[in-house]
């Protein structure tokens, strides 16, 4: 399914919603044949559901061409089984897809006549399984071999395809016809499927219910709190949803001639349904009450954080919706006029009955037709795009949003807004209908509230007040509305209409706007509501023109699928005036499109979109030129010329390299092999984030670590998932005070496509490790009265990095850049352990204690396809390193060191109850290296049982096995989530120079685990070698 988003225009929006939909279709058309098709099939015998033939195992290559006849017996099968056993998603035993379509497969098999279709296969298939059928026709061009199987009623490898028929007697029959240049056009198989047969259906005979006017019924019962509870979270609206108020009973049959249900409709916190009345005039009927369950992810629905959501509704306003209209008639904004009602427990409701009986509810034109035709915003864009004669009036958008923020009306993203048509005969206007105005006068109240809205977490939750905190964040949920639809105003634009909205929201239009509040709720805020609106006056101009020159910093404008001519002046102050011509079929300019004037100090970037068809871009005017712009041509021949000597750098031009495109003058060229260069996403547009973050950390050798950071993350034009991501921290060990400070900056694509990597390890000063000497055969003897302290060694290191990443294919990032490293070791502070005695340990005495500096370079290889990053079940994580260093001072030596350590997940449902982890990893070093620069084997590493940095060497060889048992999904009030136990066996040696030794260390054990809400591990286990017991509690597990 298209996992569309929150913002995508589609109410489709998570795979519960998708499922939710599916049933209402389900059990609307029960009386009906349901043919439900897709392309991937719930049922294969091909090689997508794990089936592969003798020849296929033999003959690997005729898949990939029917004459080569290369036999490879047994590697030849390796392919298919491990295909066949484990699947890939594109296939039926792939956990992901068999969880995903049982999941459907169970829905349709609440449906008494439905029949499944898939194509995906390249061959025929009818699958009869159980009462169910199944139909595969996928053999349009290609072909592939099927399996044979009690379950196949017909299959044929032709080219060709199915039909259904369907008679006026309610029989059912399918077809399967073959398309080969030797078919004789009858059917290769024909097969009776059962008649729609609707008898089992109840038929209902339901008697017209007497129902009172009206009823006094509170919004929600639950939002009673203490005080305990009004300061953690907030005393907010509770009165109001609690007060019971008089209310209009809703009559299905009589209100307004009677309604019919269409269907149930979207919405990610309310419950509505489509309503048509009898000129077909749609409506929508949507409760007060709030259901937040399906912005939830599953694991948290029966959990307090459920519950604290739920409570958190209380911080909206419940009847704010009815307040909109006045307001809104005088600043001149179309609306929408909701009535509040109640539903009863009405058995005309039918299928939707249980669900919205004994509710309050709005209900309200869908589409008022006093403004004329009305389109969705996704519609609107598509014809905007499509016909460069229409346009958005977007003074009055500009109007509509500013009214939003004087009523701080948060929740204002696309799917919000309906939008109505005007044809002016040359073309049409759209004008906005705001819709769903729930979110009016939202408080945030609260110790926990205000915690959630914190800057770089939800500013948007900042609150109805009278001055708003940031205005800009505020405006998170319209981040990407406002910016295509207000691209073209100015300054002067925005303060004329915050003038206006100012000068109609007058005391009388407030008050008599809040007075359309139900009587019995109005005592408990209304006058602080108000007060507060009367307030906000003083401040929405400044706020306005804040977020005018918020949204300036960065301004798309776009053309259409038309041919267009984009005018770009250099004015001598730096400003650019761009202007967006019409050309019509002669090749002549007819009129003009759009026209701004960008100021340099307040314009960063303009990036200008021709889309589809010949477009020309035309730079003139000064050479000094202060904002950058970049030209995206689109598809088909386009025409850049610039008539300035304006720096390259400051013109930015992207298209396909296939396209024949003509460039004069000074640009800087973007032309990719990838035609993605020109799609256009509207939806680019992210806050930069300063995020402070607490980090802590426990082992036995170490102790206690604290540590504290920023991290700062900034985004630019097609940089993804970012532009830059810097992060600053710090740790200290409270057992050893050993220090270590951390810098990395993460910059996507900086250089042609690659991403910088740049950091900065300081530890100092004293960081310390363990260390118990080189070899194979080293001693442990902590226990034997010397202490941990003894081994525990002292230094003052410094690495610095800077490396490329390329993204060589998907899944495969090769890494690559130079490197220094900074060396000390104090003797002083390390009196009394193992270290101030070089000699007995292996180690080089001459220049042991001398500052030491290195610079090397680093190349790594990584492939990474694990499913999840905290708890992975299948894929590899397989990490090659090569690092070549040389001294730069007398007392540093030349060494290279060679790594690979690869990680193996497998597992065969989804969720799986058992995933064995296998990992294998080996290193070596080349030349005369220090001590911390040996291989080390390592308990919290790679051998668990023994001690931090146990066994150092010139080389080393691992293996880690995991096996890891899923005994239980819980579900708790606290925690949802899952535990279960793992069992472990490590093996592992180093090799010395000059030592002898065969020995290779063992390391087992077993632990719990548990996943709260299945979003993180943790770990805790007792580990076992020859050198006894030791604990291990982690954030995660081993590898």
């Amino acid at each position: 399914y298209e996992k569309a988003g929150i913002t995508y225009g589609c109410e489709i929006q998570t795979e519960e919603d998708l499922l939710d939909e599916l049933k209402d279709i389900v059990n609307r058309n029960e009386d009906k044949l349901l043919i439900f098709a897709a392309h991937h099939p719930f049922i294969t015998f091909g090689r997508h559901g794990g089936y592969y033939n003798l020849k296929q195992h033999i003959f690997p290559f005729t898949d990939l061409n029917p004459k080569l006849y290369i036999p490879l017996p047994v590697l030849g099968s390796i392919y298919p089984i491990a295909r066949g056993v484990f699947g890939n998603i594109q296939d039926t035993k792939h956990p992901v897809y068999k969880n995903f379509s049982s999941r459907v497969d169970s829905i349709l098999n609440l449906h008494p006549n439905c029949i499944r279709v898939a194509g995906h296969e390249h061959n025929l298939q009818l699958i009869k399984e159980d009462k169910n059928y199944y139909i595969v026709s996928g053999a349009g061009a290609k072909q592939s071999e099927i399996t044979k199987d009690d379950r196949l009623l017909f299959s044929s490898t032709k080219n060709g395809f199915s039909t259904i028929d369907v008679i006026k007697n309610d029989n059912v029959y399918v077809r399967f016809f073959s398309s080969e240049s030797d078919s004789t056009g009858k059917p290769l198989y024909s097969q009776a499927l059962p008649p729609i047969d609707s008898s089992g259906l109840v038929k209902r005979t339901i008697k017209p219910p007497v129902f009172p006017d009206s009823v006094k019924v509170v919004a929600a019962p639950y939002y009673g709190a203490g005080k305990f509870k009004k300061w953690l979270l907030g005393a907010n609206y509770r009165q109001e949803w609690m007060e019971p108020v008089n209310v209009k009973v809703f009559d299905i049959a009589k209100d307004m001639g009677g309604f019919k249900i269409t269907k149930k409709g979207g919405g990610m916190q309310t419950r509505s349904l489509r309503l048509e009345d009898k000129n077909k005039k749609e409506f929508a009927l949507r409760t007060v009450e709030k259901f937040p369950d399906a912005t939830l992810p599953e694991e948290f629905r029966q959990t307090v954080i459920k519950d604290a959501v739920v409570d958190g509704i209380s911080a909206s306003y419940p009847f704010a919706a009815l307040s909109i209209p006045v307001m809104s008639r005088a600043a001149g904004v179309p609306y929408a006029a909701p009535k509040l009602v109640y539903i009863p427990d009405d058995p005309r409701l039918g299928y939707y009955q249980k669900e919205f009986a004994n509710k309050l509810a709005l209900l309200e034109e869908r589409e008022p037709l006093r403004y004329g035709e009305n389109k969705s915003t996704e519609k609107v864009l598509e014809k905007l795009r499509e016909d460069n004669d229409d346009r958005i009036d977007q003074q009055l958008v500009l109007r509509a949003r500013l009214l939003d923020m004087f009523i701080m009306d948060f929740d204002r993203h696309e799917d919000q807004w309906r939008w109505n048509t005007k044809d002016t005969g040359k073309g049409k206007v759209y004008y906005p209908l705001p819709r769903d105005r729930d979110q009016a006068f939202f408080v945030n109240m609260g110790k926990v509230p205000r915690f959630i809205s914190k800057p770089w977490r939800m500013p948007k939750f900042q609150g109805f007040r009278a001055k708003a905190t940031n205005i800009n964040t505020f405006n998170f949920n319209a981040r990407f509305f406002d910016r295509t639809f207000l691209n073209s105003l100015t300054q002067e634009d925005w303060e004329k209409q915050a003038d206006t909205i100012v000068m109609e929201m007058t005391d009388s239009v407030i008050e008599a706007a809040l007075k359309q509040q139900p009587p019995e709720v109005f005592a408990f805020s209304g006058p602080k509501i108000i007060e507060t609106l009367k307030e906000r006056r003083k401040y929405l101009k400044q706020e306005a023109v804040q977020y005018y020159k918020f949204l300036a910093k960065e301004v798309e404008v776009t053309g259409t699928d038309k041919k267009e001519t984009f005018e770009i002046k250099n004015n001598d102050d730096g400003s650019i005036d761009v202007q967006v011509y019409k050309i019509n079929d002669k090749g002549q300019r007819e009129k003009i499109l759009y026209q701004r004037k960008f100021l340099p100090a307040e314009t960063k970037e303009i990036r200008l979109f021709g889309f589809n068809n010949e477009d020309t871009f035309h730079i003139t005017g000064s050479d000094n030129r202060k904002i950058r712009m970049r030209l995206l041509g689109g598809e088909d021949e386009d025409v850049y010329i610039n008539e300035t000597q304006s720096t390259r750098k400051q013109t930015v031009t992207y298209d396909y390299k296939g396209d024949s495109d003509i460039y004069k003058g000074n640009f800087k060229k973007d032309i990719p092999e990838d035609p993605s260069v020109n799609i256009y996403n509207r939806r680019n547009f992210n806050y930069d984030i300063l995020q402070p973050k607490k980090y802590a950390a426990y082992n036995r050798d170490d102790g206690l670590f604290i540590g504290a950071g920023l991290i700062y993350t900034t985004h630019g034009f097609k940089k993804e998932p970012f532009q830059t991501r810097q992060e600053v921290k710090g740790f200290v060990s409270l057992l050893t005070k050993a220090w270590r400070f951390r810098y990395d900056l993460q910059r996507t694509d900086a250089i042609g496509g690659t991403d910088l990597l740049v950091s900065a390890d300081v530890r100092a000063p004293n960081y310390t490790i363990n260390y118990f000497g080189k070899g194979n055969n080293t001693e442990n003897k902590i226990d034997d009265g010397r202490g941990p302290q003894f081994y525990r060694t002292r230094f003052f290191q410094t690495d610095l990095s800077v490396l490329l990443k390329r993204e060589v294919f998907p899944d495969i990032n090769l890494f690559y850049g130079p490197s220094l490293q900074f060396f000390s070791i104090d003797s002083s502070e390390n009196r009394n352990r193992v270290i101030t005695k070089p000699q007995e340990i292996g180690l080089d005495t001459t220049n042991f204690f001398k500052r030491k500096t290195y610079a090397g370079l680093n190349a790594a290889l990584v492939i990474d396809n694990r499913n999840d990053l905290n708890y992975p079940t299948r894929g590899v994580f397989w990490t090659t390193k090569l690092s070549v260093n040389r001294g730069l001072n007398s007392f540093a030596s030349n060494f290279t060191q060679l790594s690979s350590d690869m990680s193996v997940y497998i597992s065969s449902n989804a969720p799986p109850r058992m995933v064995v982890a296998v990992r294998f990893g080996t290193a070596i070093n080349f030349g005369n290296y220090e001590f911390f620069q040996s291989q080390f084997l390592s308990g919290t590493e790679n051998l668990r049982g023994y001690r931090k940095y146990r066994f150092a060497g010139d080389k080393m060889l691992y293996n880690n096995v995991d096996v890891r048992i899923r005994l239980k999904n819980y579900q708790g009030y606290l925690f949802t989530g899952s535990y279960g136990f793992v069992v472990f066996h490590d093996v592992g040696r180093v090799w010395a120079k000059d030592e002898n030794s065969g020995r290779w260390h063992n390391g087992y054990g077993a632990g719990l685990w548990v996943s709260p809400a299945n979003r993180m591990v943790f770990t805790g286990s007792m580990m076992h070698s020859k050198e006894g017991w030791l604990p291990l509690v982690s954030l995660g597990f081993q590898f």
